[in-house]
């Protein structure tokens, strides 16, 4: 980023979230009145009102969002902010943006347990197996979309081939109190307690 080490960047009102794009070129952020895009170069801001974020492409061209308190998505040009595709999912659904795939997983509330996949652009997402368990507390895909993480109640972490659904997970570690996991780079993934740890 071009600049002093760190820098200000207002996003209107308080940002919920953020995430940089896979090429560094990009910060998004999710605020109370939709997603905003900073691009590295310090000039203005794309704003894309109603409508949070949920990844970027693996080439850094695509963002994808969702229309807010719908379960409506949006792939949008990050060139232009124009869209470019959009579909709708069963609601409740945990979202991830994989290369250039979306793969989704049953949160809480969800009616079903499947695990979907789908190209960003063209063509469907469609069920590619179903997670046999009880819903865990949290789930991630690593940025292959190979893996799916969990975090269960009592703390287990546990790895899920999504080639091989219905096989057994892999309990990797326990971390007490878990309640959070998300990908971190170089096919890891990061969990979180309550406290921060």
């Amino acid at each position: 980023w071009k600049g002093p080490p760190a820098r200000y960047i207002s996003a209107g009102s308080s940002a919920m979230s953020v995430r940089f794009s896979p090429d560094g070129r990009w910060l998004a952020s999710d605020g109370r009145g939709g997603a905003s895009l900073f691009p590295q170069n310090g000039g203005p801001p794309h704003h894309i009102p109603n409508e949070y974020w949920n990844g970027f492409s693996g080439d850094s061209r695509f963002l994808v969002t969702q229309v807010i308190d719908t379960s409506t998505h949006r792939v949008r040009s990050i060139s232009d902010g124009k869209e470019v595709n959009s579909f709708d999912l069963e609601p409740n659904q945990n979202i991830w943006v994989s290369g250039a795939e979306i793969i989704t997983s049953p949160g809480r509330g969800a009616e079903d347990m499947l695990v979907r996949r789908g190209p960003l652009i063209g063509g469907e997402i469609v069920p590619i197996g179903e997670v046999p368990e009880e819903r865990p507390r949290d789930q991630a895909v690593d940025d292959s979309g190979r893996w799916l993480a969990e975090v269960r109640e009592g703390g287990d972490v546990l790895f899920r081939s999504l080639e091989a659904l219905d096989s057994s997970p892999q309990r990797v570690e326990r971390h007490e109190g878990a309640v959070s996991i998300w990908p971190a780079p170089g096919k890891r993934f990061a969990s979180a307690d309550s406290s921060g740890e």
